[in-house]
């Protein structure tokens, strides 16, 4: 279970990025959250991971949570691909030989495994952080914007993993993309002005942020 009880974050003085959130998100919940770029979404998305602690509040975390899926900035340019990671399964706990074959494998990526990271195209950095993160068992998957990688052959095997996930494994999607919402998850809320509200219609929710950002934007004009 993720459990986030009255989260503040956000400079003092100002209004709050994230503003008194509650949150419980059960085993097997598959959430997705609506949010612009600049809202907290980021932020959220590192508090839920346990990669960020908010400035108040209480975050529970009951099992393992991933970090976000497709992000690549914890893979070191100066080692090299094997020895990335290598790290990574030490954390986890997992064989680093199997699971380095496991990320090449699913990212599809052929190169010597001694190749230095920086050495690698962005997109090819791309998808070994997101190998990096699918190839291992989480209670909770948590994605910020990227949830799928890769030309259209590799995002439909992400979509099949996606798909494929066990009942009791959850996920947590915030993005700014109503369709991709709708597309992964059962469950939605929509980040506005820092507060986590119910969101039956994501395209009504769209719109409201989109109103949102507007005024702000004339308020500091």
């Amino acid at each position: 279970m993720i459990q986030l009880r009255n989260v503040k974050h956000g400079r003092i003085g100002v209004r709050p990025m994230l503003d008194s959130i509650s949150l419980q998100v059960p085993a097997g919940t598959r959430l997705g959250i609506l949010a612009t770029p600049g809202s907290g979404k980021s932020t959220l998305a590192r508090i839920l991971s346990g990669l960020q602690q908010p400035d108040q509040g209480d975050v529970h975390l009951t099992g393992d949570v991933s970090w976000p899926i497709g992000f690549a900035g914890f893979l070191h340019p100066h080692l090299s691909i094997e020895q990335n990671i290598n790290v990574l399964a030490r954390l986890k706990s997992v064989g680093p030989a199997r699971y380095l074959a496991q990320c090449l494998t699913f990212a599809d990526i052929h190169v010597a495994p001694d190749l230095m990271t920086r050495d690698l195209t962005p997109t090819q950095r791309a998808l070994l952080g997101y190998a990096a993160a699918v190839t291992l068992r989480w209670d909770f998957l948590i994605a910020d914007e990227v949830i799928t990688v890769g030309n259209p052959e590799l995002r439909a095997k992400c979509d099949a993993f996606l798909d494929g996930l066990p009942s009791d494994v959850g996920l947590v999607f915030l993005s700014r993309n109503p369709a991709q919402i709708q597309r992964y998850c059962d469950h939605h809320l929509v980040l506005l002005n820092g507060k986590l509200r119910p969101c039956p219609d994501l395209q009504a929710g769209l719109d409201a942020l989109t109103l949102s950002q507007e005024l702000e934007g004339l308020a500091y004009a």
